[in-house]
């Protein structure tokens, strides 16, 4: 038996042993009163109850389970021994965090194991007669409308996941912009105590007299201050020319995000003011309604926290000790009137709004967000339910 023979029969014996064991495993799985799809998949994987009767796999499943248990061992023990070594308060404190974590993780557990039969009681969604969920087509036979219909359920969860992705990139993309900013903000700040490191440890290489010495020492402060200007400049022209980048989609997100909000929380409000009686559907609906209200009010705050911290870089520079450092000398006039005009212009630079206004609209602020719940108001007010309006007065 050569190598090859032999590596194809050791896969086929793995697969129909992995082939056993899942059907073993997914043999007493009930999907059908299973509110969240897979409900005894996933409590399995989690090492919290198997739903199997086959002793080889409940031991290997046990095996598993106290394995999962070996890294809370490990945060219990290193809190221990970090709280009786006296270690620093913001480790023991760390520390402390993810042992209560832990805890608090193992006491819902419980909760789930001491509750399980009254939630695998709760039975699946039936969406077959929503008004918006159920199929806008008739099938005639019934198994071809179970599998549409579990397969529409599960499709939900990929939605739902798409939902929170658009969320997070842009939440991603403004966080990191904010950091950069603050970074290069940081940076400017250091200009004049980098300048004299740099100066002190040049004149410590080069001997002279005190004469030689003092030249030297304004040559080449000015020499270097331009180049760490010119450093920091260069840094803050790839952020920017980042942020231009990346501008046209952000402005194109910020203005449908802008008035669908609206428009949804408007629809929303009326759906909820028709309801007779609290439904599964309604309490949806309310629970998007107040997720895509926070979606809006965090990325308006983010982009005011973006322009903050490109302010913030003006402010830093101007924060300078630049009357006591750069004083007028005649022999660097010319270097001294270059590091002003410099530093003038990052200050200008840094007060221009960074155009993040929705093709020229409005900008994209937090205060815009607070007429957008006014615009909400107004549409909810003012939208004929059962033929008349509200007779409701808005205020600004």
């Amino acid at each position: 038996m050569d190598c090859t023979q032999f590596a194809s029969r050791l896969w086929i014996r793995c697969v129909s042993r992995v082939a056993v064991y899942r059907r073993a495993l997914t043999r007493n799985f009930d999907l059908q009163t299973d509110f969240f799809f897979g409900l005894d998949l996933l409590m399995a994987a989690g090492g919290v109850r198997l739903n199997s009767a086959s002793k080889p796999l409940r031991r290997c499943w046990n095996v598993y389970r106290w394995a999962i248990c070996l890294p809370a061992l490990a945060v219990y023990w290193n809190t221990v021994l970090n709280a009786v070594r006296g270690e620093q308060l913001q480790i023991v404190l760390s520390s402390l965090q993810a042992s209560v974590a832990n805890v608090v993780t193992m006491v819902r557990v419980v909760l789930l194991l001491w509750y399980y039969d009254s939630l695998v009681s709760i039975h699946a969604i039936d969406i077959s007669n929503h008004h918006f969920l159920k199929m806008p087509f008739h099938v005639k036979f019934p198994i071809v409308e179970f599998i549409c219909s579990e397969f529409t359920k599960l499709a939900i969860i990929g939605w739902a996941m798409t939902v929170s992705l658009v969320f997070q990139v842009l939440y991603m993309i403004l966080k990191g912009l904010t950091t950069e900013f603050e970074v290069i903000a940081q940076t400017f700040s250091t200009v004049l105590d980098n300048t004299e490191q740099r100066v002190q440890r040049k004149l410590e290489s080069e001997p002279g007299n005190s004469r030689r010495l003092r030249y030297k020492k304004k040559y080449y402060f000015w020499k270097y201050i331009q180049e760490e200007f010119g450093e920091c400049i260069k840094l803050n022209i790839e952020i920017l020319t980042m942020k231009n980048k990346i501008r046209p989609l952000l402005n194109a997100n910020f203005l449908l995000i802008y008035y669908s909000t609206a428009v949804i929380l408007a629809n929303g409000a009326i759906y909820l003011s028709q309801m007779k009686t609290v439904t599964l559907f309604s309490l949806q609906t309310l629970s998007y309604c107040i997720w895509i209200c926070f979606d809006c009010a965090l990325l308006t705050r983010m982009v005011n926290l973006l322009t903050e911290a490109n302010e913030s870089i003006g402010w830093h520079v101007y924060d300078l000790a630049w009357p006591a450092k750069l004083r007028c000398d005649k022999r660097f006039a010319k270097q001294n009137r270059a590091v002003r005009e410099t530093m003038t212009t990052v200050i200008a630079v840094s007060q221009q709004p960074l155009r993040l206004n929705c093709y020229g609209l409005f900008e994209f602020t937090q205060e815009r967000f607070w007429e957008l719940l006014n615009m909400a108001y107004s549409l909810y007010t003012f939208t004929p339910r059962n033929g008349q309006p509200d007779n409701v007065f808005v205020y600004a």
